[in-house]
């Protein structure tokens, strides 16, 4: 066995950026606000349609018939599933603000690009299938 010591290969890389430019991505920065932006938006949307559905859920409860067992374990299967739909969305509508602070923050402007991208294209995606189903009514 030798006991050579391996030099390690320096792995800087030189840009002609300065230290203040090389923390400042005006891209990365662009990029992040629109996402955080969406994601922001999506989640109060979200919160809003939870409010709005428990409000219908209890107004409908409240008119609901109670007379044989059936019918009672059908109001009690409904309010159960729409209780548990708003637990979901509230989840969701919380984990979407939390991504929105998470990629204000990031500094790695490829990550940033890639969510952004990645956004663009699932709505590319819902507006294709929209059209593919107007077309086929």
């Amino acid at each position: 066995m030798s006991n050579k010591k391996h030099k390690k290969p320096n792995k800087t890389v030189k840009t002609n950026r300065t230290p203040k430019q090389a923390e400042t991505s005006y891209v990365g920065s662009t990029f992040s606000v629109l996402t955080s932006a969406i994601f922001r938006v999506s989640a109060v949307v979200g919160f809003l349609f939870c409010i709005v559905l428990l409000f219908a859920a209890v107004s409908q409860f409240k008119t609901m018939v109670w007379n044989g067992l059936l019918t009672i374990m059908t109001n009690v299967i409904f309010f159960a599933f729409v209780v548990v739909l708003a637990a979901i969305i509230v989840l969701f509508s919380f984990l979407l603000w939390k991504s929105a602070s998470e990629i204000e923050h990031e500094k790695d402007k490829q990550f940033v690009v890639s969510v952004f991208s990645g956004i663009t294209s699932m709505a590319a995606v819902i507006v294709a299938l929209i059209a593919l189903i107007r077309g086929l009514s």
